[in-house]
């Protein structure tokens, strides 16, 4: 079970804690992607790369951020072992509120989750499995603030996105 407050705290010992890709839910739009992390019917967190607000998705400056908008298809799934979950979670945490350049055609929200879960598969071995079954609506958060998204010109300024060189 997850405790709030400290994210070191969110281990799961029943060696139910995975890694996921995740695709667009809710008001997203289709080609969204962002990376969850911990038990996917409960307490979980996920974090994707978008434009800031007032920047230019076309060139501007984007961010990591909590996507609040869970419940997207799961594209790849990872089991995390109970002995490696406060080593990723620290690490994928660490990415939370990272700046880098944004380019919805070259360097977005997609460009950056495939770059980090890359990272975290060949650091830490995982094994691609199966995805446990999703309920329709997931369960809850792990404890953290987030804003909500907004759009500018159709693209979410919260959704910031990494200079691809920047985030290797």
């Amino acid at each position: 079970m997850y405790s709030g407050g400290n994210p070191i705290s969110w281990i799961d010992p029943t060696g139910l804690t995975g890694l996921w890709l995740e695709g667009s839910s809710g008001r997203e739009p289709g080609p969204h992607q962002s990376v969850g992390f911990g038990e996917l019917n409960k307490e979980n967190i996920t974090l994707s790369f978008g434009v800031k607000a007032g920047e230019s998705p076309f060139g501007g400056v984007g961010e990591v951020y909590i996507d609040t908008e869970t419940g997207g298809k799961i594209f790849e799934y990872y089991d995390v072992p109970p002995k490696l979950e406060n080593l990723i979670l620290t690490e994928l945490m660490g990415q939370y509120g990272k700046e880098g350049k944004y380019n919805l055609g070259s360097n977005n929200c997609r460009h950056w989750s495939n770059i980090i879960i890359d990272r975290l598969i060949a650091k830490y071995n995982l094994k691609k499995i199966k995805a446990p079954y999703r309920l329709p609506k997931p369960a809850g958060t792990l404890p953290m603030s987030s804003s909500k998204p907004t759009t500018y010109g159709g693209v979410w300024s919260s959704s910031p996105g990494p200079t691809t060189n920047s985030w290797r």
